[in-house]
C-alpha cells in the first residue's frame, strides 16, 4: 500500500487570529477585508450550498468554519456546528451555529452524530489530515457525508499539476 500524503513541516506556524481574518493584502497585491466578504464567500460556494439545501436538512459540521459564512448560507431547519482554530473567526461565527475553538478531535462528539461534516479547504492545512478523516468517519452517521474541497498543487521538474476537488464522500 502507497502513501498518498507526503509530510512536510510547516515552514512557520500561521496566526489564525484577528490578523489572518480582518484587512489583508493577498499575494496579488490586493488589499480584502474579510470581515467584508461574506457575499462574495456565499457566491463562491454556490454550488455546494445548493447541494447542501437540496440535503434533508439534519446536524452539519463544518471543519476549519473560519468567520461562519458556510453556516449562514444554510437554510432553515439544520442544526449547525463549527469548528475553528482561531478565536477571533470563532467568535464570529457563532452567529450562525454552534463553535467549538481547537481541532476536531478536542470537540469529542459523540459517535455518528453528524449527517454531514463540510472541509471546505482545510484539508490541507492539517498536519495529519489521516486522522482527521477517522475522526469524521467516527462522527458522521451511517450514510453520512463528507463534503471535502480542497485546492492541491503538485509539483514536478517544474510542472505544475492542480487538482481541484469537489467531492462528496458517502461514509
Amino acid at each position: 500500500m502507497h502513501d498518498y500524503f507526503i509530510k512536510r513541516q510547516p515552514t512557520k506556524p500561521i496566526d489564525y487570529e484577528e490578523s489572518y481574518w480582518g484587512t489583508i493584502t493577498d499575494p496579488d497585491g490586493n488589499i480584502r477585508d474579510r470581515l467584508q466578504e461574506r457575499e462574495q464567500y456565499l457566491d463562491d460556494l454556490k454550488q455546494e450550498l445548493i447541494f447542501l439545501n437540496s440535503l434533508k436538512p439534519g446536524r452539519i459540521l463544518d471543519v476549519g468554519c473560519g468567520l461562519g459564512y458556510l453556516l449562514s448560507g444554510l437554510r432553515e431547519g439544520w442544526e449547525k456546528y463549527g469548528i475553528e482554530v482561531s478565536r477571533f473567526a470563532a467568535q464570529h461565527a457563532q452567529a450562525w451555529g454552534r463553535i467549538f475553538v481547537g481541532e476536531l478531535h478536542e470537540a469529542q462528539f459523540p459517535d455518528e452524530h453528524f449527517d454531514v461534516v463540510v472541509m471546505h479547504h482545510v484539508i490541507e492545512h492539517m498536519e495529519d489530515p489521516i486522522s482527521t478523516i477517522l475522526e469524521v468517519r467516527r462522527i458522521l452517521k451511517p450514510g453520512g457525508i463528507l463534503l471535502l474541497g480542497t485546492l492541491i498543487a503538485v509539483v514536478r521538474d517544474a510542472l505544475g499539476t492542480t487538482i481541484v476537488c469537489f467531492t462528496t464522500i458517502p461514509m
